[in-house]
Order: C-alpha cells, then sequence, then structure tokens
C-alpha cells in the first residue's frame, strides 16, 4: 500500500510539474524570429503580409486587423511597427501576434512614415515629425515641425525624410536640429526612403525608379534602379535594397550596386505600399543602432500622382 500510495503520488507530481512548464510556455509572449523576413504593408486590404528573405513561403495576411491605410513600416529585433493614417503608430511581435493597433497616438490627422532606432520611435505626421521611447511613453508630437516630412528613416547620426511637396530629400541631426530641406532634389513624387552605411535610397512614385545619393546628399542618381511599376516602399540590409510595387502587387530585389535580381521576388500583394526587412544574423548597416539589420521603410505622398491604385493622400497643406 506505501508503495503504490508513493507512486501515485510521484507521478502526480510528475503531472504537475508538466502541466505548470506548459502553461508557462503557452503564456509568454513571443519576441523576436530566428529567421531573416521582409515584411509589407497592403494598402488595399488593410493587412500586413511576410515572407523569407528570399521570398519563400510568403503570407499575405501575417496580420488582418488594426491596420489601417497603412503607407509605411518599420523593424527593430523584437517588433513591427507601422502607421495607421489617422493618427497611431501600430506594434507587433515579429510573427505577427500581440498587435496593438494604437501603441502611438500621434496626435495628427495623415500619418505617412515611421522609423526606429535603438532608441525611440519617430513617425512623420502632417509634415510633423514626432518621436517617444520605444516603449511608447514620453511622446512629442511636435519634435520637428512643419518640414514636410511623408517619408522617414534615421541613422546612427540623422533623420532622413521625403518632401512631399518638392520631390526632395530633407535630413537633420537626431536632436532635430540643422535642418536642411533640400540635401537631395529633383526627385518625382518621392514615397519610401532607407538607407545603408553608405547610401540613401528612395522610390520615385511616379517615375518607376529608385533613387540613390551618399548619406551627405552628394552624387545623387534618380535612375539608380529602373523598370519598376508605382515603386512605394523601400528597405535595405547588409547586401540588397528592396522595394513594394504598387504598379504589379510585388515585392522586388537587387543588389546594393543596383544590380537587378528579381523584380518579382514576391507576387499577389495587395498595393504593397510600406516594407521593412529583418535580419536576425548580421550587424546593423542600415537605418538603425540595435545589434541585428533592420531597416526603416515609408511610405510619403504626392498630388501630382494619379495612377490607378496609387496609396497617395492629400497634398500636405502645410
Amino acid at each position: 500500500m506505501i508503495r503504490r500510495t508513493s507512486t501515485i503520488a510521484l507521478l502526480t507530481s510528475i503531472a504537475i510539474a508538466v502541466a505548470s512548464f506548459l502553461a508557462v510556455g503557452s503564456s509568454t509572449p513571443a519576441t523576436a524570429t530566428s529567421a531573416s523576413a521582409i515584411y509589407w504593408a497592403n494598402y488595399n486590404n488593410d493587412t500586413i503580409g511576410t515572407a523569407g528573405i528570399d521570398g519563400s513561403s510568403p503570407n499575405q495576411t501575417l496580420i488582418t486587423f488594426g491596420v489601417q491605410s497603412s503607407r509605411a513600416m518599420a523593424v527593430d529585433a523584437n517588433h513591427l511597427y507601422w502607421v495607421n493614417v489617422n493618427g497611431s503608430i501600430g506594434r507587433a511581435d515579429l510573427d505577427g501576434t500581440n498587435v496593438n493597433s494604437t501603441f502611438i497616438s500621434t496626435g495628427g490627422t495623415f500619418v505617412s512614415g515611421v522609423a526606429v532606432d535603438a532608441n525611440y520611435v519617430y513617425w512623420a505626421d502632417s509634415g510633423t515629425i514626432g518621436r517617444a521611447d520605444l516603449d511608447g511613453t514620453n511622446s512629442v508630437t511636435n519634435f520637428t515641425q512643419d518640414v514636410g516630412a511623408y517619408g522617414i528613416a534615421v541613422n546612427a547620426t540623422h533623420l532622413y525624410w521625403t518632401n512631399a511637396d518638392n520631390g526632395t530629400v530633407g535630413r537633420a541631426n537626431l536632436d532635430g536640429t540643422n535642418a536642411v530641406q533640400n540635401l537631395v532634389s529633383g526627385g518625382n513624387s518621392l514615397y519610401g526612403i532607407a538607407l545603408s552605411a553608405t547610401h540613401i535610397y528612395w522610390a520615385n512614385y511616379s517615375g518607376g525608379t529608385i533613387g540613390r545619393a551618399n548619406l551627405d546628399g552628394t552624387g545623387d542618381d534618380q535612375s539608380f534602379i529602373t523598370g519598376i511599376s508605382m515603386p512605394a516602399g523601400v528597405a535595405t540590409d547588409a547586401s540588397h535594397v528592396y522595394w513594394a510595387s504598387d504598379g504589379s502587387g510585388s515585392i522586388g530585389v537587387a543588389d546594393l550596386d543596383g544590380s537587378i535580381d528579381n523584380l518579382a521576388l514576391v507576387t499577389g500583394a495587395l498595393g504593397p505600399a510600406g516594407i521593412a526587412v529583418y535580419t536576425s544574423a548580421s550587424p546593423s548597416t542600415t537605418t538603425t543602432t540595435t545589434s541585428v539589420s533592420t531597416s526603416t521603410t515609408v511610405v510619403s505622398t504626392s498630388s501630382t500622382t494619379t495612377a490607378s491604385g496609387d496609396p497617395i493622400a492629400p497634398t500636405f497643406a502645410g
């Protein structure tokens, strides 16, 4: 009887331990994925899609709620960020769980760009750049005022943005000082903007090209990559530049030197706009100062483009 009772007690203890382990595991929130991935915002049906960094296993509906007319995305080691046009920044884990559609309230009426570094989330709303801590607190909605920003990107030293009104790229110090509005000029409906360790990249939506310049604005080439149907968002990793093609519903990729690898790496997207790239194994060389390679991608707007399917917004009145 004692032996039987001891056996039953032992089995009960094991069962309780297993149940406790499973309960803890199931309640632990998902964090960073170990796989490199591409993410994009499907403007036409308010979803976020994803695929492997090589375009494999595409999923157009990673996130199906909490996304509103999103034109821009960003990513860091643990989270996805996206803009909701009517005044918020959304956030989710990299696997699409724990969606918070109002992670940050931007205080404005047209949110067009988002960027992230090791300390802050930045956004463009009605031409003004805002900033908050990574946990969403200490929001400053007018961090940089009246710069006309639609797209936005950040690296270790500067903020960059696209000016929707005049086809230029602007730049300021990380504290918002020393703003220069025409670091690069001559663009054609500039939408997305992203950075590598040495260059700025932007999408000329109406011109069908990706432009490139040195980080100081010199050596600009508005036709660095050509043959793209309505490029909207743009992103980079350590070796490639990626873009979202609104016109063809696809994600394309090229080497950082402009050699096109694949105009249709991923197909079947529905008005892809913002795009972001998470690279799990390499140090950051793009637009953040975190320990993983991340890209900040944005989509801006212009009143000069009227093409069908254009994720365009009213002209900024400021």
